[in-house]
This record gives C-alpha cells, sequence and structure tokens, in this order.
C-alpha cells in the first residue's frame, strides 16, 4: 500500500516536472517570437519615418536652393545636415538585418543619391524659362582665359532626324541616379549571397530585389521633376511631384520591410 502511495507520487511529481518543461518551452518560444516580431515592427517604423522625413527635407533643399542666389546658405546647410542625419540613422537601423558592411555601404549610397539631387538644385538656380522654354546658362572659361555663357537644354533636344542633340542636364543626372539605384540594389542582394542561402533552401527575394529599384528610381524622378516644374513656375505639378515622391517613400519602407524580415528568416534557419 505504502509502495503504491510513493509510486503514485513520483508519477505525479514526473507530469508536473514536464508540464513546466513544457510550459517554459512554449513560453520562451512565444517569448522569442513576440520579441523578434516587435523588433521587425519598429526597425520598420524607423526606416518608414526615415524616409518619409527624406521627402519632406528634399522638398524644403529644393526651395532653399532654388529661391536663395549663394551658395551654401545657413538654411540650406542645416537641411542637408538633417539629411546627413537620415542617412547615417537608415545605416544604423539596418544593421541587425543585413550587417554592418553592407548597411554602411547602403547609408554611403544613399548619400551619394542626395548630393547628385543637391547638384541638381544648384544647376536649376541657373535656368531660365520663357513662353514654357526652359535652358540652363552657365559661365565657362576658355584657354584664353576670357569666359564666355555657354546655354544647354535642361529637356532633351532632337535633331530633325530625331537623333539626340544632346544630353539635358535631367538625363544626366538620372542617369547618374540609375547607377546609384543599382548600386543600392545589389548591395542589398549581397547580403543575401553572403550567407549562401541556397544551403537553407530559401529561395533568394529575387521580385523584391527589382521592385525596390523600380521603386526608388521612380522616388528619384518624382524628385528630380518636381525641382523642374518648380524652377518652371508649374507650381501645381511641382505639388503633385511632391506628393507622389511621398507616397512612394511608403511603398519603398514596405519593400524594405519584406526585405529585412527575410534576412531575420535566413538567420533563424541558418545552420
Amino acid at each position: 500500500m505504502i509502495f503504491t502511495y510513493i509510486q503514485l507520487c513520483v508519477i505525479a511529481l514526473i507530469i508536473v516536472v514536464v508540464i513546466l518543461v513544457v510550459g517554459s518551452l512554449l513560453w520562451s518560444s512565444n517569448s522569442q517570437t513576440n520579441d523578434s516580431s516587435t523588433q521587425s515592427y519598429l526597425g520598420f517604423k524607423e526606416i518608414r519615418d526615415i524616409m518619409i522625413e527624406d521627402s519632406y527635407l528634399h522638398r524644403l533643399l529644393m526651395i532653399e536652393i532654388i529661391n536663395e542666389k549663394s551658395n551654401d546658405a545657413p538654411s540650406e546647410i542645416v537641411t542637408y545636415n538633417k539629411m546627413i542625419e537620415g542617412t547615417n540613422l537608415l545605416g544604423k537601423t539596418l544593421i541587425k538585418y543585413f550587417g554592418g558592411a553592407i548597411s554602411q555601404r547602403i547609408a554611403t549610397l544613399m548619400q551619394n543619391r542626395n548630393e547628385i539631387i543637391r547638384d541638381y538644385y544648384h544647376m536649376m538656380r541657373s535656368v531660365v524659362c520663357q513662353n514654357g522654354s526652359c535652358v540652363h546658362i552657365i559661365n565657362v572659361s576658355e584657354e584664353t582665359n576670357a569666359s564666355k555663357q555657354v546655354i544647354r537644354p535642361i529637356f532633351p533636344t532632337s535633331n530633325i532626324d530625331g537623333s539626340i542633340e544632346s544630353l539635358d542636364i535631367t538625363t544626366i543626372t538620372l542617369r547618374k541616379l540609375e547607377s546609384i539605384t543599382n548600386e543600392i540594389t545589389d548591395t542589398v542582394a549581397a547580403s543575401f549571397q553572403i550567407r549562401d542561402v541556397n544551403q537553407t533552401n530559401h529561395k533568394r527575394p529575387l521580385i523584391h530585389y527589382q521592385r525596390l529599384f523600380n521603386l526608388l528610381s521612380m522616388y528619384d524622378k518624382e524628385l528630380i521633376n518636381q525641382a523642374k516644374s518648380y524652377t518652371s513656375k508649374h507650381y501645381d505639378i511641382s505639388m503633385n511631384c511632391a506628393q507622389s515622391s511621398l507616397e512612394i517613400t511608403h511603398h519603398i519602407s514596405d519593400e524594405l520591410n519584406i526585405l529585412m524580415k527575410e534576412s531575420q528568416q535566413i538567420l533563424r534557419i541558418s545552420p
């Protein structure tokens, strides 16, 4: 009788221990999942806030530069420094998803992109428009040290046979930006390739690379178009471009969020 009672106590104790162990494992698993979800959400929110701020700052910087005739005006410097802070914060936010080297490279490329766009804003200051036609006027020095004015188009110009006569400053700028966008997309893709995701049977998110490239390209075009329209005194079109660029930032952060989650998933299943 006593032996049977002891057996029952032992069995009950084992059951209690098993329940505690299983409960602890389930709680730990749920806690890790919740922590991962919370971190993912916070990372996404930071990225979205950074991109939205970038859109607003570009609008402000464009207006400050075009309306100010002197270089490096105090207001321009303050605005541009805020943009630099934004790209640095972007790099820090991406570290936990793509690693330090990749994130720093993305931040550097985003800063290079801002420099190209700022140069375009400065060129817009030398644009003269009349009757809907705009040209870019610059001063150049010849070998004789004599200065002369050169007029360049800001829109594409064609010969009679339809061929492009000369590249306009807008096309040149967009080509530079496209090259930067390619590098940004390739850098994000490199993060997945470095970890050799084929060994994890995890498909690379190729479609999201392409979407990110397309969205960044669209974003740059809207920023350029808003400056071009503002210079041409088409302020309503410029505002529409500004609104469009703001909307695109939401889609850019959505795509980055998907890639961030994909990266976290790889980290969890990698051997």
